[in-house]
């Protein structure tokens, strides 16, 4: 009962000794570790959803980047009137 009372730095060791020392069975605690990678893998793949979608739309904002500079210099070399 002393382990409980000292703080450990990695959460995952703590939730694990938690719920040792409150009583629960190894599959209980298997079960619980599972579901937590579980959830920790889909958090990530949103994550990776929306920098996959950044990677899409960059050269598009590049484009049209590219495109205003392009404008904005030839109205200032008074080529074109607008």
């Amino acid at each position: 009962m002393a382990i409980e009372d000292k703080p450990l730095d990695d959460e995952y060791l703590q939730k694990g000794v938690n719920l040792l020392l409150n009583g629960h069975d190894t599959e209980t605690i298997e079960f619980a570790f599972n579901r937590e990678i579980l959830q920790t893998r889909q958090r990530n793949n949103q994550s990776i959803k929306v920098l996959n979608s950044f990677t899409e739309l960059a050269p598009a904002m590049g484009m049209a980047g590219t495109l205003i500079g392009l404008v904005a210099m030839l109205v200032a070399m008074d080529i074109l009137k607008v």
